[in-house]
């Protein structure tokens, strides 16, 4: 249980730090998918197994906030959820940065994808004008982005193991 309060107080932190500085700062930084990089890294490097859903929390937030490219970003994320899940397991190896950054690559290549068949599904039945241009420029350069940032926590991972360990005992 304890467990679970951290996990949620950490997600409350990071969405906050998203929606309140991240998306703050100039362009190109304001696409950095920080949210999203951390539950990956969490879930894959770190074996925490609970992160992953925070990939789908996000979704349901910014369908809450309405700040999503699209009506309905929980779909995606969801699914792009169960991708990285699948990614993780069976196809990246958890402990080299490569496999990491392609996991996080193809999360947010799944998030696109999925965000321009619902986009396109939109303008097609409901006349709703979507800028599915600004939605692949967004997630290449979150993309792009998320890899420096990667390459940051990397490192970290030991530590960070250790300090979930001491603070949440099994």
């Amino acid at each position: 249980m304890i467990r679970f309060f951290a996990s949620i107080l950490a997600f409350i932190l990071l969405i906050v730090l998203q929606v309140s500085f991240i998306n703050s700062l100039p362009q190109p930084f304001c696409m950095i998918p920080l949210i999203f990089v951390c539950s990956v890294f969490l879930f894959q490097y770190v074996s925490v197994s609970g992160a992953i859903w925070w990939v789908v929390l996000e979704g349901a937030f910014l369908d809450l906030l309405g700040i999503g490219a699209i009506p309905i970003e929980t779909v995606a994320y969801s699914i792009s959820a169960i991708c990285i899940f699948l990614a993780s397991r069976h196809l990246f190896s958890n402990h080299s940065y490569y496999g990491l950054a392609a996991t996080t690559i193809l999360g947010l290549i799944t998030v696109a994808i999925v965000e321009m068949v619902i986009a396109i599904f939109f303008v097609m039945f409901f006349s709703n004008v979507l800028d599915s241009i600004g939605i692949f420029t967004v997630r290449l350069f979150g993309a792009m982005l998320s890899l420096p940032i990667l390459l940051l926590l990397f490192p970290l991972a030991n530590p960070t193991r250790r300090l979930i360990q001491l603070l949440l005992p099994i």
